[in-house]
C-alpha cells in the first residue's frame, strides 16, 4: 500500500503487514490536472499542478490532527500498473473501513461554502464516492476553503433523506486509538437487501462506464478483476458474482423504467410506467440506475430460506415454487417486499421462448402479490441478459406462440374425461 508521508509530502509503500495503525484519508470529487502517482517523480512539476494544493491542505490538516500518514486516491495508486491497480481498487473498501479510528475520512467538498446544504455538492453523484461515504467508521467533511463543516454523523438525516441510504450505516460507532473496538461494516451492510444497497448506486456517475460496476465491489463484498473495455458487461459479472456470494433473490428485483403505483386488481398491485409495451428481456439487469426505486426492499426472511440459484452458461438456473396463469406467464417469488407493505411479496414474471430457457417478462413493473406465492416446484433457466437486436427477435417467438394451461390442486386419482374440440 502507498501512503503520503504528511510531513516530507513524499509517497511511501508498505507491505501489506508493515501498513501503520492510523491514517487519514480523503474523499473528494476529482477534478482537471489532479497529481498523480508518476508527478511524484518529479516534485518540482507536481507542486505546479492545481491539484497540489488539495493535497498539501489535505496533509497540513492530517499533522494537525496527528497523523503522519495519509492516503489519496489520485497519487497513492499507480494506475500505470494493471495488476496494482486491480488490487488496489479490490481493496479500496477495506482501506477505507480500516483507516484512522478517530478521524477516517476526510471529504472535502470543493463546490460548497460554508454553511451551504452538503447534499447539493456534485460529490454525492459521483460512483466512487459511495463506498468511501459508507466504509469510514466516522467521517469528517471539509468546504471548499478547507473549513470543518461537521460530521456525517451530524449530517445524516440530510444524507439519508437525499441518498436514501439507511441510517444504521451513517450512524458513527464512537472509538478511541486505544482499543479496537469499532462498528462492523460487512455486517451491518448484510442486514440491507441486495436490492436497497443496488438502489444506492443509481443515478450516480462514473468517467469509464466500467467503473459503476467495480466501485460496487467492497459494498457487495465480492472481488473480480478488471477488464477495461467491456463496457456495460462489468455490471452483469457484478451481479454473477453477488449470485455466487449470496442467495437474496432481491438481486433480481428491478424495474425498467420509471414507474408509478397503480392497482390490477385482485389484490395484486404493481408499479409500472403507463403506455409501455411488454417486452421480454433477461433476469439481470443491465445498470444500477434499474435499482432507482428499491431504496424500499427488505427481506420478508432470512436469505438461508431462499432456494439456491446459479449462473449457467444456459441462464440463470433456479428451482422455486411458481404458478403459471392461463396465457402461460409464470410467476416466482423473490422473498422480499416493499417496507411500506411487507404483507406482499415481490413477484416476477417469466415466459418460455423454447427449449425449457426462459425471459423476464413485464420488467417495466414491480408486482407485489398478497403473501406468498404458492405453486410447484419447478426448474427454470431464465436467460441473464437480451440484448436490443435480440430483444425483438425473442417478442417475435413469443407472439407465435400459443399456449393455454390450467392447474389447480387435487387428491386421489384424476381421470380425463372429455376434451373440446375432441381430440383426434
Amino acid at each position: 500500500m502507498k501512503l503520503l508521508n504528511c510531513k516530507t509530502r513524499q509517497i511511501e509503500e508498505f507491505s501489506s503487514k508493515k501498513i501503520p495503525d492510523s491514517y487519514a484519508i480523503l474523499s473528494h470529487r476529482w477534478e482537471d490536472d489532479e497529481v498523480i502517482y508518476q508527478d511524484f517523480r518529479t516534485p518540482e512539476i507536481a507542486v505546479q499542478k492545481a491539484g497540489w494544493e488539495k493535497i498539501d491542505n489535505f496533509c497540513r490538516i492530517a499533522l494537525d490532527d496527528k497523523y503522519e500518514h495519509a492516503w489519496v486516491d489520485t497519487c497513492c495508486i499507480n494506475k500505470e500498473d494493471l495488476t496494482e491497480l486491480t488490487e488496489a481498487i479490490n481493496s479500496m473498501f477495506k482501506w477505507y473501513a480500516n483507516s484512522a479510528p478517530v478521524t477516517v475520512c476526510y471529504t472535502y467538498l470543493s463546490d460548497v461554502a460554508l454553511g451551504e446544504p452538503i447534499e447539493t455538492s456534485r460529490w454525492f453523484t459521483r460512483g466512487w464516492t459511495l463506498q468511501e461515504l459508507i466504509a469510514p467508521a466516522s467521517m469528517e467533511f471539509f468546504d471548499k476553503d478547507w473549513k470543518r463543516i461537521g460530521t456525517r454523523f451530524e449530517f445524516r438525516k440530510a444524507i439519508e433523506e437525499h441518498t436514501r441510504i439507511v441510517d444504521e450505516i451513517l450512524d458513527e460507532t464512537s472509538r478511541s486509538r486505544n482499543t479496537s473496538r469499532s462498528r462492523n461494516i460487512t455486517a451491518i451492510l448484510a442486514r440491507s437487501s441486495v436490492a436497497r444497497k443496488m438502489s444506492w448506486a443509481a443515478g450516480r456517475e462514473t468517467e469509464r462506464e466500467e467503473d459503476r460496476a467495480y466501485s460496487l465491489l467492497g459494498i457487495f463484498g465480492v472481488n473480480m478483476p478488471l477488464l477495461y473495455g467491456e463496457g456495460s458487461r462489468a455490471f452483469v459479472r457484478l451481479q454473477e458474482e453477488i449470485a455466487k456470494e449470496s442467495n437474496d433473490l432481491s438481486l433480481l428485483a428491478w424495474t425498467r423504467y420509471e414507474w408509478q403505483v397503480e392497482s390490477r386488481g385482485n389484490g395484486l398491485e404493481s408499479s409500472t410506467r403507463p403506455g409501455l409495451p411488454e417486452e421480454p428481456c433477461g433476469v439481470l439487469a443491465v445498470s444500477p440506475d434499474e435499482f432507482g426505486m428499491s431504496h424500499d426492499v427488505i427481506l420478508r426472511r432470512d436469505t438461508k430460506h431462499n432456494p439456491e440459484f446459479t449462473i449457467t452458461n444456459n441462464g440463470l438456473k433456479i428451482t422455486i415454487e411458481a404458478t403459471v396463469t392461463e396465457e402461460n406467464v409464470w410467476r416466482i417469488s423473490l422473498g422480499c417486499a416493499a417496507e411500506s407493505s411487507p404483507q406482499h411479496t415481490i413477484v416476477i414474471l417469466l415466459r418460455e421462448v423454447g427449449g425449457g430457457v426462459f425471459v423476464r417478462w413485464n420488467a417495466d413493473s414491480r408486482i407485489e402479490w398478497p403473501g406468498d406465492n404458492q405453486g410447484h416446484d419447478t426448474t427454470f433457466y431464465i436467460k441473464k441478459s437480451i440484448d436490443w437486436d435480440e430483444r425483438s427477435m425473442v417478442a417475435s417467438q413469443l407472439g407465435s406462440m400459443f399456449h393455454r394451461s390450467f392447474q389447480f390442486h387435487a387428491k386421489g386419482e384424476v381421470k380425463f374425461g372429455k376434451a373440446m374440440p375432441a381430440l383426434s
